[in-house]
């Protein structure tokens, strides 16, 4: 009886073995056969609109947007002060302009904000001072350090929730204020010195190295048309439509585009526009926060395991580089490898939520699957790393596949 009983767990722990490997082996097969050549074939849909971007590179080459920053006088402190939330005047420009959303497309809404008693009584005059500075450094504020060293000392996959929540400054506010001194001065026909520090303001945001940062300067360049065409307003060269609209394709494609490297060399025709000035820096830490914060998954490798290592090594080379470019140093350390997710077998970081796989309904064996520590696991952290890779990919490139449809 006992001999039966050894041999049927025996039998059992073979069975368990086998099932095992080849469930193991099937999901390595599943990856490399289908999985990541169905991101390859997504990263690689750029391709149908390179022209197309080409086309905008060579648009802001002969129309630039903005002049390159010395970067030696930054406005992080003072806009950090005057942006503040602890300012009776900033909750007030926000209430006020929250009763007039359509002010800049709307007449009835434009009058509504301009002939507001508290309108005619805010103080700008505090903008002026922004001549002095040519760049914003977000990425070096005191509460964005705090938060790069916390994420520092994490597993990759916990700089993902980390980096992906980073505080933005109030670029709404901003936006606000400089409205209210443009047309401030443009009701007391000081025109040059309203839109010297309007424009000002669109490349202090330009130079934060976010794509909020670059969408703002977009808004702020175009209500700049519309502005002067309101007040009739003459004697300022404004910067041509066909330059703003290709600033803002080109920054929403570089966060498609940077992710190119991980694949294979970017192409040079394309590397040689990897400047702040075509839209690049929007894209530093969006490709940080989400290539290198699976990277842990990818990386490790054991024996007939895919090796992703010279994917990344290829990556880090062109982020960093991006990072020197866009002048966001700070968050070079992120992009390197972290040992830390190697070291425990269970960690507290769950990633299913990430995933949108809920483990809840599985009682204890669900919360104990939440707390492995999934990068340690041969094959199987190919699929997550890969599948969370596919999740995270950006959708950006809708307004060059709306512009190539209106081209047939």
């Amino acid at each position: 009886m006992k001999l039966n009983l050894a041999k049927i767990v025996v039998f059992g722990l073979v069975f368990v073995f086998l099932i095992s490997g080849l469930a193991v082996m099937g999901l390595h097969f599943y990856t490399d056969l289908n999985l990541y050549p169905r991101l390859l074939s997504s990263q690689n849909s750029i391709q149908q609109y390179e022209k197309l971007i080409m086309a905008d590179f060579k648009t802001l080459e002969g129309a630039p947007l903005f002049k390159p920053s010395a970067f030696k006088k930054d406005a992080t402190a003072f806009l950090q002060e005057h942006l503040s939330s602890k300012l009776p005047q900033n909750h007030a420009v926000l209430k006020l302009f929250a009763r007039y959303p359509d002010w800049l497309t709307d007449k009835v809404d434009f009058k509504g904000l301009t002939s507001a008693p508290e309108f005619a009584s805010f103080n700008p005059k505090w903008l002026e001072q922004l001549k002095h500075f040519d760049h914003w450094a977000w990425s070096k504020q005191t509460d964005i350090q705090d938060i790069i060293e916390k994420a520092r000392k994490q597993s990759g996959i916990e700089r993902i929730g980390t980096l992906t929540n980073l505080p933005i400054p109030n670029f709404d506010l901003l936006r606000h204020w400089a409205a209210i001194y443009a047309i401030q001065k443009l009701q007391t026909k000081d025109l040059q010195a309203g839109l010297k520090i309007y424009r000002k303001i669109a490349e202090l945001s330009h130079t934060t190295g976010t794509l909020v940062g670059q969408m703002q300067a977009v808004a702020l360049l175009k209500a700049e048309h519309k502005l002067l065409n309101d007040f009739q307003a003459r004697d300022w060269k404004l910067l041509p439509l066909s330059s703003i609209d290709a600033y803002k394709r080109l920054s929403w494609a570089w966060v498609h585009l940077v992710r190119q490297p991980f694949y294979s060399e970017l192409k040079t025709e394309i590397k040689n526009y990897a400047h702040s000035n075509y839209g690049v820096c929007a894209a530093a830490s969006e490709n940080m926060a989400n290539l290198f914060g699976i990277r842990e998954f990818l990386e490790p490798q054991v024996s007939f395991e895919t090796n992703f290592s010279q994917n990344y090594a290829r990556a880090e080379k062109f982020q960093e580089s991006l990072l020197k470019t866009c002048h966001l140093d700070n968050f070079t350390e992120l992009v390197e490898f972290s040992s830390l997710a190697e070291k425990n077998w269970f960690t507290d970081y769950n990633i299913f939520p990430i995933a949108n796989i809920s483990t809840s309904d599985f009682g204890g064996v669900g919360n104990t699957f939440q707390r492995i520590n999934w990068s340690r696991v041969p094959f199987v952290r190919k699929f997550i790393g890969l599948t969370l890779f596919e999740i995270a990919i950006p959708q950006t490139l809708s307004q060059y596949r709306e512009l190539a449809a209106e081209k047939k």
